[in-house]
């Protein structure tokens, strides 16, 4: 860990050379020990006092005082060289680095520079031991980001993948719109929409290195008064679970900035051992969900494969499962992770994602589920006062999108048709799917069957009641006496009435092609005079 971020040192102080023109590079050995745990400043009289050189020093020398030392092999140098005088062959021939400096000024920086690095590293250092105690001693995760905040003098969070606040420190109480958000648990719709713009969580991608995003002003202004959000990963059995992130103003050094990967080693360390990923419930599979519900192509080999490495089994039979929330449970987030657990204890081999005022459930089978068997969740469901929607059973993960819209839409039209029943299938809504569709696309006359038009223009006139004669018979066309029983009629008035319907539509309704005709136009202008109110 200590190596990742000297490493880091040293690369930052090549690049503070690349910028500036007073700065070449003379020679970069192979050998070249990366690693710099000191930064000396040298001068002729150092050698009264019997220096000793290490391999894994910065020496910083003025090359008028070089001819006063024997300096043994791979040694690192930045060598002031205003004059361009030649250096000692030895030197060139042995040294794993040499940098010349042509201005006295830039020099002295870059020893400062170096030196405040050097300082950064070595206070960084401390801390990720201290806080690789405190994770050892079982601290909490608030006590732990509290640490953070109080080392980097700045707002720090840790969100998981569903965008559920997991601990904030108390620099973000300074502002009052966000702690409101974070005290709430999780972050509002806009904020949701912006990280998901900008990949906040880079799905199937392992990746620690330190990331940042730039808080757009006219998409909410910057956070606590911060214009930068810089953040790492943090990793649990190789899913992105959560984010940890440090805010800023352009302002934090890049050394400081180098230590947050490490943390977030420490902090996933912290979170395999509190078991996080089986408990917390923004990153119970939420992460591999929100990449299946995304609508981004994935390897569908590949997710069945982590979702199994996490203990889920994908059977042949896949349903997705919306349930919506009341408007009082959506907005608490305790209330949301209770029902949650509740159906997932419920709908076996059932997993899930919180998206604002619905859970998201993917459920897996290997044998289709029967409608008996959804009907007997129904006491449950109600208990819990909420509504469930289901979708149509398929295979491939990759088609999740259309089945996660089935579900949605059992809801949505199951309320409209039947507002008393509590659990939707997307199967007996679908034609009413199809005719919300075509309403909306202003094209449902071309779909609506003119000689079943015609008899309801005819029942409007003579206050019949015929559509709805027809309509019974056609739920069971083979036993008229039952439909006799739900009309209140007599058998030879039932077949009264359909010798009158044929006269009228001036069709037959046996066929496949009529019956599905006349089937589909009633659904269609059930769900009109629904939707009107």
């Amino acid at each position: 860990m200590n190596n990742n971020c000297e490493l880091n040192n040293f690369q930052l102080i090549l690049n503070f050379i690349q910028k500036r023109e007073e700065f070449k590079m003379l020679k970069k050995s192979s050998e070249l020990n990366q690693t710099i745990n000191r930064i000396r400043m040298i001068t002729a009289l150092d050698k009264t006092y019997g220096l000793k050189f290490n391999q894994d020093t910065l020496y910083f020398i003025n090359d008028k005082d070089l001819t006063s030392f024997d300096f043994p092999d791979n040694l690192q140098f930045i060598i002031l060289n205003t004059d361009k005088s030649q250096l000692p062959a030895m030197l060139c021939d042995h040294a794993a680095l040499i940098i010349l400096c042509s201005d006295e000024s830039a020099f002295m920086n870059l020893y400062q520079y170096a030196e405040e690095l050097r300082e950064t590293a070595e206070k960084m250092n401390h801390f990720i031991l201290q806080l690789a105690k405190n994770i050892s001693e079982n601290a909490s995760l608030d006590d732990i980001v509290a640490s953070i905040s109080e080392i980097y003098q700045r707002p720090i969070s840790i969100i998981d993948n569903a965008y559920s606040v997991m601990a904030f420190s108390s620099f973000c109480e300074t502002d009052t719109h966000l702690i409101k958000e974070y005290r709430r648990g999780y972050l509002d719709e806009g904020a949701v929409a912006m990280l998901n713009r900008i990949n906040f969580m880079t799905p199937l991608s392992k990746s620690t290195k330190i990331r940042y995003y730039d808080v757009d002003e006219e998409a909410g202004g910057n956070i606590l008064g911060y214009s930068r959000n810089n953040y790492s990963l943090i990793y649990v059995n190789n899913v992105a679970m959560a984010a940890i992130s440090v805010f800023d103003n352009y302002d934090i050094s890049d050394c400081m900035l180098a230590f947050l990967e490490p943390i977030s080693f420490m902090l996933s360390l912290h979170l395999q051992k509190q078991e996080f990923y089986m408990l917390n419930k923004g990153s119970y599979y939420n992460h591999l969900l929100s990449v299946i519900t995304c609508g981004v192509p994935f390897n569908s080999e590949v997710m069945v494969s982590r979702l199994q490495s996490l203990g889920y089994t994908v059977k042949h039979y896949l349903y997705f499962m919306a349930v919506e929330l009341n408007a009082s449970d959506g907005k608490d987030l305790k209330a949301v992770s209770s029902i949650a657990e509740y159906v997932k204890n419920m709908i076996a081999n059932s997993i899930y994602l919180i998206l604002n005022n619905r859970i998201l459930f993917l459920v897996s089978r290997d044998e289709p589920i029967q409608r008996s068997s959804i009907l007997k969740w129904e006491k449950s469901i109600r208990s819990i006062h909420v509504l469930l929607g289901i979708s149509n059973a398929f295979e491939d993960l990759n088609a999740s999108q259309q089945y996660i819209q089935e579900a949605n839409s059992a809801i949505e039209m199951g309320t409209q048709i039947h507002p008393e029943q509590c659990i939707y299938i997307f199967d007996d809504y679908q034609i009413y799917a199809a005719s919300k569709y075509l309403l909306e696309a202003g094209k449902s006359e071309l779909v609506l069957y003119p000689p079943l038009m015609k008899l309801i223009e005819y029942d409007k006139k003579h206050k019949t009641n015929l559509t709805e004669t027809l309509q019974e018979y056609l739920v069971n066309p083979k036993k008229p006496l039952e439909v006799c029983d739900k009309l209140f009629i007599h058998k030879n008035t039932l077949y009264y009435r359909l010798d009158k319907i044929r006269n009228i539509i001036g069709a037959d309704f046996e066929s496949v092609e009529q019956v599905t005709k006349i089937n589909l136009s009633l659904k269609m202008l059930k769900y009109r005079e629904k939707s009107n109110g």
